[in-house]
Protein backbone atom coordinates (compact mmCIF):
# COMPACT_ATOMS: atom_id res chain seq x y z
CA UNK A 1 0.00 0.00 0.00
CA UNK A 2 1.52 3.22 -0.79
CA UNK A 3 0.78 6.61 0.92
CA UNK A 4 0.29 9.65 -1.09
CA UNK A 5 0.96 12.98 0.31
CA UNK A 6 0.25 16.40 -0.11
CA UNK A 7 2.82 19.56 0.72
CA UNK A 8 0.52 22.39 1.95
CA UNK A 9 3.17 24.92 1.98
CA UNK A 10 5.89 25.13 -0.55
CA UNK A 11 8.37 25.17 2.65
CA UNK A 12 11.78 25.04 3.67
CA UNK A 13 11.18 22.66 6.52
CA UNK A 14 9.93 20.43 3.77
CA UNK A 15 12.57 20.83 1.85
CA UNK A 16 15.01 20.26 4.11
CA UNK A 17 13.22 17.37 6.46
CA UNK A 18 9.91 15.84 5.16
CA UNK A 19 9.89 15.05 1.94
CA UNK A 20 13.43 12.81 2.36
CA UNK A 21 11.59 11.45 5.75
CA UNK A 22 8.71 10.26 3.72
CA UNK A 23 10.55 9.23 0.46
CA UNK A 24 12.97 7.21 2.87
CA UNK A 25 9.54 5.19 3.74
CA UNK A 26 8.81 1.74 1.39
CA UNK A 27 5.73 3.24 1.20
CA UNK A 28 6.02 7.37 0.90
CA UNK A 29 5.42 9.35 -2.00
CA UNK A 30 4.86 12.99 -2.79
CA UNK A 31 2.40 13.54 -5.51
CA UNK A 32 1.83 17.39 -4.74
CA UNK A 33 2.93 20.17 -3.80
CA UNK A 34 0.98 23.83 -3.12
CA UNK A 35 1.69 26.94 -2.95
CA UNK A 36 -0.16 30.31 -3.01
CA UNK A 37 2.04 31.32 -5.81
CA UNK A 38 1.56 29.61 -8.88
CA UNK A 39 5.43 29.93 -10.24
CA UNK A 40 6.50 29.22 -6.25
CA UNK A 41 4.62 26.16 -6.76
CA UNK A 42 5.61 25.45 -10.14
CA UNK A 43 9.71 25.85 -9.14
CA UNK A 44 9.54 24.20 -6.02
CA UNK A 45 7.65 21.17 -7.70
CA UNK A 46 10.37 20.89 -10.26
CA UNK A 47 13.02 21.59 -7.76
CA UNK A 48 12.00 18.89 -5.66
CA UNK A 49 10.96 16.25 -8.51
CA UNK A 50 6.96 16.43 -7.58
CA UNK A 51 4.71 15.72 -9.75
CA UNK A 52 2.45 18.68 -9.62
CA UNK A 53 2.53 21.93 -8.18
CA UNK A 54 -0.93 23.66 -7.59
CA UNK A 55 -1.40 27.44 -5.95
CA UNK A 56 -4.94 26.41 -4.21
CA UNK A 57 -6.23 23.93 -1.80
CA UNK A 58 -8.88 22.85 -3.09
CA UNK A 59 -6.66 21.50 -6.35
CA UNK A 60 -4.50 19.71 -3.70
CA UNK A 61 -7.30 18.13 -2.23
CA UNK A 62 -8.71 17.43 -5.54
CA UNK A 63 -5.29 15.54 -6.61
CA UNK A 64 -5.49 11.82 -5.91
CA UNK A 65 -3.72 12.10 -2.19
CA UNK A 66 -4.29 9.94 0.92
CA UNK A 67 -2.13 12.52 3.41
CA UNK A 68 -1.11 15.72 3.73
CA UNK A 69 1.56 17.95 5.89
CA UNK A 70 0.79 21.55 6.63
CA UNK A 71 3.84 23.61 7.09
CA UNK A 72 2.25 27.00 5.93
CA UNK A 73 2.30 30.12 8.63
CA UNK A 74 0.31 29.25 11.83
CA UNK A 75 -2.36 31.68 10.89
CA UNK A 76 -3.42 29.22 8.00
CA UNK A 77 -3.19 26.39 10.02
CA UNK A 78 -7.16 25.83 11.15
CA UNK A 79 -8.36 26.50 8.11
CA UNK A 80 -6.22 24.39 6.11
CA UNK A 81 -6.53 21.48 8.57
CA UNK A 82 -10.18 21.74 8.91
CA UNK A 83 -10.46 21.64 4.71
CA UNK A 84 -8.04 18.69 4.48
CA UNK A 85 -10.16 16.83 7.36
CA UNK A 86 -13.42 16.94 5.43
CA UNK A 87 -11.95 16.05 2.13
CA UNK A 88 -10.56 12.94 3.82
CA UNK A 89 -7.16 12.95 4.08
CA UNK A 90 -4.69 12.46 7.20
CA UNK A 91 -3.46 15.27 8.43
CA UNK A 92 0.03 16.20 9.71
CA UNK A 93 0.51 19.81 10.90
CA UNK A 94 3.48 20.98 11.94
CA UNK A 95 3.60 23.28 15.36
CA UNK A 96 1.52 25.07 16.58
CA UNK A 97 -1.75 23.04 15.29
CA UNK A 98 -3.56 26.34 15.94
CA UNK A 99 -3.28 29.57 17.66
CA UNK A 100 -5.79 28.70 20.47
CA UNK A 101 -6.28 26.05 22.42
CA UNK A 102 -10.07 26.04 21.08
CA UNK A 103 -9.23 26.27 17.57
CA UNK A 104 -6.67 23.19 18.30
CA UNK A 105 -10.06 21.36 19.92
CA UNK A 106 -11.73 22.22 16.54
CA UNK A 107 -8.98 20.65 14.37
CA UNK A 108 -9.22 17.33 16.43
CA UNK A 109 -12.92 17.10 16.54
CA UNK A 110 -12.82 17.28 12.81
CA UNK A 111 -10.49 15.28 12.46
CA UNK A 112 -11.96 12.41 14.68
CA UNK A 113 -15.01 12.66 13.08
CA UNK A 114 -13.41 12.05 9.71
CA UNK A 115 -11.97 9.20 10.33
CA UNK A 116 -8.21 10.42 9.62
CA UNK A 117 -5.07 10.01 11.88
CA UNK A 118 -4.92 13.18 14.14
CA UNK A 119 -5.48 12.51 18.09
CA UNK A 120 -3.96 12.87 21.56
CA UNK A 121 -5.01 12.35 25.38
CA UNK A 122 -6.32 9.16 24.93
CA UNK A 123 -2.45 7.65 25.34
CA UNK A 124 -1.42 4.88 28.47
CA UNK A 125 -1.22 7.11 31.83
CA UNK A 126 -2.03 10.03 30.12
CA UNK A 127 1.32 10.81 28.28
CA UNK A 128 -0.16 12.81 25.95
CA UNK A 129 -2.95 14.34 27.68
CA UNK A 130 -2.00 17.95 26.51
CA UNK A 131 -0.38 17.32 22.91
CA UNK A 132 1.22 14.84 20.33
CA UNK A 133 3.89 16.37 17.80
CA UNK A 134 6.88 15.34 15.56
CA UNK A 135 6.12 11.90 14.52
CA UNK A 136 8.39 9.65 13.29
CA UNK A 137 7.28 6.27 11.21
CA UNK A 138 9.02 3.48 10.46
CA UNK A 139 8.68 -0.39 9.39
CA UNK A 140 10.31 -3.27 10.99
CA UNK A 141 8.44 -6.97 10.58
CA UNK A 142 5.53 -6.07 8.24
CA UNK A 143 5.02 -3.74 11.15
CA UNK A 144 4.38 0.07 11.19
CA UNK A 145 6.32 2.02 14.24
CA UNK A 146 5.48 5.32 15.13
CA UNK A 147 7.40 7.28 17.74
CA UNK A 148 6.29 11.15 18.83
CA UNK A 149 6.82 13.89 21.47
CA UNK A 150 4.00 13.02 23.89
CA UNK A 151 3.12 15.92 26.08
CA UNK A 152 1.99 14.54 29.30
CA UNK A 153 1.57 15.86 33.14
CA UNK A 154 5.05 15.17 33.94
CA UNK A 155 7.02 15.89 31.00
CA UNK A 156 7.41 15.99 26.77
CA UNK A 157 8.94 12.23 26.60
CA UNK A 158 9.05 10.34 23.50
CA UNK A 159 6.17 7.62 22.90
CA UNK A 160 5.26 4.72 21.26
CA UNK A 161 2.54 3.80 18.76
CA UNK A 162 2.00 0.96 15.91
CA UNK A 163 0.08 -0.13 13.29
CA UNK A 164 -0.22 -3.02 11.09
CA UNK A 165 -2.42 -0.70 8.30
CA UNK A 166 -1.15 3.18 8.93
CA UNK A 167 -4.43 3.86 9.71
CA UNK A 168 -5.49 2.05 12.75
CA UNK A 169 -3.25 2.61 15.32
CA UNK A 170 -1.97 1.25 19.12
CA UNK A 171 -0.63 3.38 21.46
CA UNK A 172 2.00 1.90 24.02
CA UNK A 173 3.01 5.00 26.10
CA UNK A 174 6.36 6.79 26.89
CA UNK A 175 9.93 5.25 25.50
CA UNK A 176 11.80 7.41 27.05
CA UNK A 177 12.17 8.34 30.97
CA UNK A 178 13.21 11.10 32.74
CA UNK A 179 17.05 11.03 33.77
CA UNK A 180 18.38 11.60 37.35
CA UNK A 181 18.24 15.45 38.94
CA UNK A 182 21.38 16.96 37.00
CA UNK A 183 21.17 14.48 33.95
CA UNK A 184 20.76 16.01 30.66
CA UNK A 185 17.39 15.07 30.17
CA UNK A 186 15.71 15.63 33.52
CA UNK A 187 13.47 17.26 32.51
CA UNK A 188 12.53 16.07 28.79
CA UNK A 189 13.85 13.70 26.52
CA UNK A 190 11.76 13.44 23.24
CA UNK A 191 12.08 14.55 19.32
CA UNK A 192 13.61 10.91 18.71
CA UNK A 193 14.64 9.56 15.37
CA UNK A 194 15.15 6.13 15.33
CA UNK A 195 16.90 3.63 13.38
CA UNK A 196 18.24 0.11 12.78
CA UNK A 197 22.04 -0.56 12.65
CA UNK A 198 24.28 -3.63 13.32
CA UNK A 199 21.57 -5.83 15.10
CA UNK A 200 20.69 -3.07 17.40
CA UNK A 201 17.86 -0.18 17.46
CA UNK A 202 18.82 3.34 17.96
CA UNK A 203 17.40 6.53 19.10
CA UNK A 204 19.03 9.75 18.95
CA UNK A 205 16.64 12.28 20.99
CA UNK A 206 16.52 16.01 22.43
CA UNK A 207 17.35 15.85 26.28
CA UNK A 208 16.84 19.31 28.29
CA UNK A 209 17.64 19.76 31.65
CA UNK A 210 15.07 23.35 31.69
CA UNK A 211 11.37 23.05 30.74
CA UNK A 212 8.67 26.02 31.44
CA UNK A 213 6.75 25.50 34.58
CA UNK A 214 4.14 23.45 35.08
CA UNK A 215 1.55 22.14 33.33
CA UNK A 216 3.30 23.42 29.90
CA UNK A 217 6.86 21.55 30.58
CA UNK A 218 8.02 22.80 27.48
CA UNK A 219 11.91 21.76 27.00
CA UNK A 220 13.71 24.77 27.08
CA UNK A 221 17.66 25.12 26.38
CA UNK A 222 20.27 23.87 26.83
CA UNK A 223 19.15 21.04 24.17
CA UNK A 224 21.35 18.10 24.09
CA UNK A 225 22.16 15.43 21.99
CA UNK A 226 20.90 12.01 23.75
CA UNK A 227 20.89 8.58 22.40
CA UNK A 228 18.57 5.31 24.08
CA UNK A 229 19.94 2.01 22.32
CA UNK A 230 17.58 -1.20 22.92
CA UNK A 231 17.40 -4.64 20.82
CA UNK A 232 13.66 -4.05 19.43
CA UNK A 233 11.69 -1.35 18.31
CA UNK A 234 9.27 -1.94 21.20
CA UNK A 235 11.72 -1.95 23.44
CA UNK A 236 12.94 1.63 24.33
CA UNK A 237 11.83 1.45 27.48
CA UNK A 238 14.34 -0.69 28.15
CA UNK A 239 17.32 1.01 27.10
CA UNK A 240 20.53 2.92 27.90
CA UNK A 241 20.20 6.50 27.44
CA UNK A 242 23.54 8.50 27.64
CA UNK A 243 24.40 12.05 26.43
CA UNK A 244 26.38 11.83 23.02
CA UNK A 245 29.98 14.06 23.39
CA UNK A 246 30.44 16.53 20.61
CA UNK A 247 33.78 14.57 19.30
CA UNK A 248 31.44 11.15 19.20
CA UNK A 249 28.53 13.13 17.33
CA UNK A 250 31.00 14.48 14.69
CA UNK A 251 33.39 11.96 14.76
CA UNK A 252 33.94 10.64 10.60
Amino acid sequence: MSIRWGLIGASTIAKQYMIAAIRNQPDGEIAAVMSSSPERAAAYAREQGIPAGVSSLPDLLATDIDAVYISTTNELHLEQALAAASAGKHVLCEKPLALTAADARRIVAACKDAGVVLRHGDGPAQCDLYGARDVWVFEDGGKYYMHYDAAGPDAWLAALATSHDLVHWTKHGTVLQLGQPGDGDAKSASYGVTYFDAGVWHMFYLGTPHTTPPPDHIPAFPYLTMKATAARPEGLVEVAQVQISPEELYKK
